[in-house]
């Protein structure tokens, strides 16, 4: 999939950017297609594009999410009613490395990780087939897929969006806005961490671990919301209104 090509062609046709947003988002959450398919880095493209004011905002998120819900309800659906012919398929076969993380990572985690998957690269296909194998309960996995799929499509929009607004702004507000930015994800990521080892092993140790690490992570947004470069993330504000 050359990525530049696709973007190229959405820009010049952007009445049918959300269903090529949406077969993107379906394509990269099924199974057989979702090694081949780089969407992230087309969705990314597309953020820029909005942020650029050549696409919507809300119409390519509710596109990029109704794909995604239904390539991975596609995926569950084939664990589901081939739980006992999916070994044996060349395919699965060809890809067993994959296939066994995802199991490993399925295990681990449980339903948890038909939301933590979406964001797990090439793992990420193979989770609903897996929990269509193990037998969750459809309602269950619908639930947490939908519940998934609104937070992923905003998150894969956004930070083309961002960049795209940036361009109008300085270089200084530029460089403060992505040190903001790399700053909150980072805190995220240790947060998210701290759950996952509370969730292991529910030790007083480790909740009083994700109670300090949950009140740094509130404190350092708060003064990077708020600090020294809140002039910077009111401009580009300001210019994210006017893209959506």
């Amino acid at each position: 999939m050359n990525v530049d090509a696709w973007l190229d062609w959405v820009s010049q046709h952007p009445e049918l950017a959300g269903w090529i947003v949406c077969f993107v988002a379906f394509a990269e959450s099924l199974i057989v297609l979702g090694l081949a398919v780089p969407g992230w880095a087309f969705l990314v493209g597309v953020g820029v594009l909005i942020g650029q004011g050549h696409l919507p905002f809300l119409p390519m998120t509710i596109f990029a999410f109704a794909g995604a819900v239904v390539g991975e309800f596609a995926g569950y659906w084939l664990g589901w009613h081939y739980r006992t012919q999916i070994r044996s398929w060349s395919w699965i076969k060809k890809h067993q490395a994959v296939m066994s993380r995802a199991e490993v990572f399925f295990a681990r985690h449980g339903i948890a990780s038909v939301a933590l998957g979406r964001f797990f690269g090439p793992v990420r296909a193979f989770i609903p087939l897996i929990a269509g194998v193990a037998g969750m309960r459809p309602g269950v996995f619908m639930l947490v897929n939908i519940g998934s799929a609104l937070v992923w499509a905003p998150a894969y929009l956004l930070p083309g969006v961002v960049a795209g607004a940036a361009i109008d702004l300085s270089q200084r507000e530029v460089m403060l806005l992505g040190l903001t930015g790399l700053s909150i994800f980072s805190l995220v990521w240790l947060l998210s961490h701290a759950v996952i080892r509370y969730r292991r092993q529910h030790t007083k140790r480790e909740l009083w671990k994700m109670i300090v690490e949950s009140t740094i992570l509130l404190c350092a947004i708060a003064w990077l919301l708020f600090g020294p470069w809140f002039p910077a993330l009111r401009a580009l504000w300001q210019l994210l209104q006017k893209v959506w």
